[in-house]
């Protein structure tokens, strides 16, 4: 879904908005220039769904991780050192 990407999204009783912090943690994937365009594009009217969710195929995604909670924060332990 693209609400995430719109400012005026702002329907707190739906399930795909989080303004309210209704989840502690979201993951989904990260969109880069090239997703970002794709979003516009669709957003705009200038490609349909399934030229998106084609484009999108050839995509590398990687995935992110939003905490938006003090609950999902707490879960959170460090592990290990990645450089000394």
């Amino acid at each position: 879904m693209l609400y995430n990407r719109s400012r005026e999204f702002k329907d707190i009783a739906s399930e795909a908005c989080n303004l309210d912090n209704k989840y502690d943690l979201v993951i989904g994937p990260v969109a880069n220039d090239d997703l970002a365009l794709l979003f516009r594009q669709f957003s705009n009217g200038l490609i349909d769904v399934d030229t998106l969710v084609r484009e999108m195929k050839f995509k590398k995604l990687t995935n992110q991780y939003s905490f938006h909670t003090k609950k999902a924060i707490a879960y959170l332990r460090k592990e290990g050192i990645l450089r000394e």
